[in-house]
């Protein structure tokens, strides 16, 4: 496996782990959850901003991107 495709299995997991966990806040209507929905949605959104050339003509600054994005464990983005 080369460095894209672990960065892309990486990046997929995390993604489908955040929408698991958003799915499971939507059933709450508590501000505590609407707060963590609004902060895992801004994560997704800054995945979905910088992958919008896709896998393939993945760049040094997008993949430096997707690791910062991959290693802050919360929701909250700050970049």
């Amino acid at each position: 496996m080369n460095q894209k495709q672990e960065l892309k299995a990486r990046v997929t997991a995390k993604k489908k782990e955040l929408e698991a966990r958003l799915a499971t806040l939507r059933a709450d209507a508590g501000a505590a959850a609407r707060d963590e929905r609004a902060k895992i949605e801004s994560k997704l959104s800054e995945l979905k901003t910088s992958m919008t050339d896709g896998w393939n003509d993945l760049t040094e600054d997008v993949s430096a991107k997707l690791n910062g994005w991959l290693k802050d464990d919360n929701p909250d983005i700050n970049a």
